[in-house]
Formats: structure tokens, sequence, C-alpha cells
């Protein structure tokens, strides 16, 4: 017991040693970690996540952007256009271009080309429809706007990835080294627990009574 005792102070301080060691070498080389692992590791796979994301993102809005400016005022009119392209502002201006085109036709059935009415109501029909075509150009650019910035999230986070791959190649000798400064901490510790583990064992042997 004696003697296991007075190994365990050696032992401890060889395990204080490695792994004084390693936060050193981590100082040195600016590793820096969290949770046992190195935060250029969780960067990486964090911006890998957003970059995933933000490209999916992409997709959905360039294909929207494209139906949308493929769209004219006939689609809207016909509601041949898909329903989560349309808009609170479209879905009312189609309503009104429904009943005025109603009155229209009313009115060119049992009125002249020239009658004031019927003018009115085809002028009303035609400011409709220009009111469509002002609401799809708005619908289109912001839709373009929106495109625009996911691309350009999809740049910037391709740049810090590409950064971070650059540095962890420009670093991966200190890995390596990390890693090997890591296993002697791990083995140190593992002698000293086992010591630390016999020296109680044998401590409480020592003071039992084998008188019987």
């Amino acid at each position: 017991s004696e003697a296991l005792s007075s190994r365990l102070s050696e032992l401890r301080e060889r395990v204080v040693e490695a792994e004084r060691a390693v936060e050193t070498y981590k100082s040195d080389n600016r590793l820096v970690g969290v949770g046992g692992r190195l935060v250029d590791d969780d960067y990486i796979v964090r911006i890998n996540d957003q970059l995933a994301k933000a490209r999916g993102d992409m997709t959905t809005l360039r294909v929207r952007a494209d139906q949308m400016k493929a769209a004219n005022v006939d689609d809207v009119v016909t509601g041949t256009l898909p329903e989560e392209l349309t808009s609170e502002a479209l879905t009312r201006l189609r309503n009104n271009y429904s009943e005025l085109a109603q009155q229209t036709a009313t009115l060119s059935a049992t009125l002249g080309p020239r009658h004031p009415r019927r003018i009115a109501a085809e002028d009303a029909l035609a400011s409709v429809r220009k009111g469509i075509a002002q609401e799809l150009a708005r619908i289109v650019a912001g839709a373009q706007t929106e495109l625009a910035r996911a691309e350009e999230t999809d740049r910037e986070l391709s740049e810090q990835l590409n950064s971070l791959k650059d540095k962890q190649l420009r670093t991966s000798s200190s890995f390596v080294r990390l890693r090997e400064l890591e296993r002697e901490v791990d083995a140190s510790r593992a002698v000293y627990e086992a010591f630390l583990l016999r020296a109680r064992e044998t401590g409480e042997q020592e003071q039992m009574s084998t008188a019987n």
C-alpha cells in the first residue's frame, strides 16, 4: 500500500504535465477546442449545414423567379398561375377583373361600341389589367432580389468554408502532433487511475482484520 501510494504523486504529476503540454501546444498553434473538439471542426460542420440549406433555398427561389418571369396577365386572369406564386393583391385584382369582364360582356351585348358606359367599362378593364401587370412586375422584382440575396449568402458561406478548409490543411501537421499529445494524456491518466484504484484496494485490505 505504501509503495503504491508513493507512486501516485509521481503519476499524478505526469498526467498534469501531459495535460499542460496539450494546452500549451493548442495555445501556441491557436487550436481552440470546446468539449474535446476543435472549434474549426465545429465551424466546418456548421457552415456545411448552413450551405446545404442555403443552396436548397436558392434552388427554390430560382424556380420561383423563373416561373414569375414567364408569367403574364392572362395567366392571372385565367387562374393558371400557380397558387404559391399568387399574392393577395393579385387575387384581389383578379376578382375585380372577373366582375368587370362580366359587366363589360353584358354591356357589349346591349350597347354599341361607342356608348360611354361600354367605353368606361372597357377602360376600367384595361386599368385592372395594367394593375395586374404592375403587381406581376413587383413580384418578379422581389423574387429576383430574394434570389440575389440567397446567391450572395451562398458565396459568403462558400468562401468561409474554403477558408476554413485551407486553414485546416495548413495546420494538418499540428493536428497530428496534437492527437499524439492527447494520446499521451490518455495513457498517463489510465496508468494513474489504475494505480489509484489499486492503492485504495490495498489500503482497505490493510485495515481488515485477518485474525480469523
